[in-house]
């Protein structure tokens, strides 16, 4: 009302940004509070901060993508910590060594692209890498050195959590967990979208964790694989795979 005391203010959201308040301008202004007396009507304005998503030695990137250009292209170790939960589609370039901790945050995606396409070093641990879109969570290329050592790595839509071709390297272990529900032909009938897939001499080493098939295969190879220990055989314990493997 005119003349009276605002009151109330409308609650306000924006993906990726921190709430600033109302302001009287788009850019600037005079902030506006419930006490905030009108003598004319008037148009506010929400302001936001954009939220930081990464951090590396303790500076703060607003995006992860962000964070992995600050990496040195020297193959120099360097850990990401994500610091809120994300959705991203992000690329780990041939000469960054990358350590992602995820910290028990999530990092979504439901686009037509992987979430992590990786050429380089990628070491992840903790927190949670999930796919709803049509491509894998993780697309390990050539090149690529891929180390899940802890965390959650799911596919909930058509395609592999995990997906290594052209002579990438991954290695599974500690206490990762992995899953899919990756639609297609039956299990046992297809080489196509197991949990994990390994093609084209791409290698994979599977020394521990979780990797569950949902309904494709658990694991479906047709690279070079290994399963268990150095010496060859299958620790009883672990890994644990719940589903077929084929190839």
């Amino acid at each position: 009302l005119r003349g009276e005391a605002i009151g109330t203010l409308p609650a306000a959201t924006r993906a990726g940004y921190v709430f600033d308040g109302w302001y009287t301008l788009p850019s600037g202004g005079t902030e506006v509070t419930p006490t905030t007396v009108f003598n004319e009507d008037a148009d506010i304005y929400a302001h936001w901060i954009q939220a930081d998503t990464a951090s590396i030695n303790g500076v703060n990137y607003a995006t992860l993508a962000l964070a992995i250009r600050a990496v040195p292209s020297n193959g120099t170790p360097t850990i990401i910590t994500l610091i809120r939960d994300a959705t991203e589609n992000v690329t780990i370039p041939a000469g960054k060594n990358v350590i992602l901790d995820l910290q028990n945050y999530t990092l979504s995606s439901n686009t037509t692209v992987s979430i992590l396409e990786n050429s380089g070093p990628l070491r992840i641990i903790n927190g949670t890498i999930t796919s709803n879109g049509t491509a894998a969570a993780i697309d390990n290329q050539s090149g690529g050195y891929l180390y899940i050592t802890g965390g959650t790595i799911t596919s909930t839509a058509t395609r592999q959590a995990i997906y290594n071709y052209g002579g990438g390297y991954v290695e599974i272990s500690g206490t990762a967990y992995l899953s899919s529900t990756a639609s297609g032909a039956r299990n046992g009938s297809s080489m196509e979208r197991g949990t994990v897939q390994n093609l084209e001499n791409g290698i994979m080493r599977i020394l521990g964790g979780t990797i569950v098939g949902q309904v494709q295969q658990a694991v479906s190879n047709e690279g070079y694989l290994n399963i268990g220990n150095d010496d060859g055989s299958v620790d009883t314990s672990t890994p644990v795979i719940r589903g077929e493997t084929c190839g």
